[in-house]
């Protein structure tokens, strides 16, 4: 079972955490996302020296660098919280556990598809565009195609960040 905390509930949670004694033992590892901004870095840290504070040993927890700039080193985007994983030893990061910006997270927000359903489509947008007669026609089939686009690059970088993950570890200590 996965149960996602949003950020605005974290404080809270951990709050009650730390009032029912051992319950970070009922979770076989805590996954904890992060984005570039520094502010969410310094409350990544927290969140994670917390974590840490409650018993959660660093073979537990999990970083996930999320919204990462595809012109932007990792290190570099990411330099506050790894200093801080580097100095405290809470998390060991797997830099590869990363998801670049990209618009198709916008795009299945938005519709009834999901990201699989997006990549696994098989229309050939190009020829439905070439026979299509109107202009706000194309241009839909246009979009589609992108989103199809944009959803078989991003497969590949979930499958990566998944695995780099390794999930299969957790709870085994």
């Amino acid at each position: 079972m996965v149960v996602d905390i949003g950020a605005s509930n974290v404080e809270d949670l951990l709050k009650l955490m730390r009032r029912y004694r051992d319950s970070q033992q009922d979770f076989d590892g805590f996954i904890v996302p992060t984005v570039p901004a520094r502010k969410q870095q310094q409350d990544t840290a927290a969140t994670l020296a917390e974590l840490v504070r409650i018993g959660v040993g660093p073979d537990r927890l999990r970083l996930v660098f999320n919204q990462v700039d595809h012109d932007s080193a990792l290190e570099r985007s990411f330099e506050t919280l790894l200093a801080y994983c580097a100095a405290s030893g809470a998390v060991q990061p797997r830099l590869t556990a990363a998801l670049h910006c990209n618009e198709v997270y916008a795009l299945v927000r938005s519709s009834s598809q999901s990201i699989a359903d997006l990549a696994a489509d098989c229309t050939d947008y190009k020829a439905a565009i070439a026979r299509s007669t109107t202009r706000s026609e194309k241009l839909a089939l246009a979009q589609r195609l992108a989103a199809q686009r944009l959803a078989r690059g991003v497969l590949p970088e979930l499958d990566r960040c998944f695995e780099a993950l390794e999930l299969e570890q957790l709870g085994r200590t």
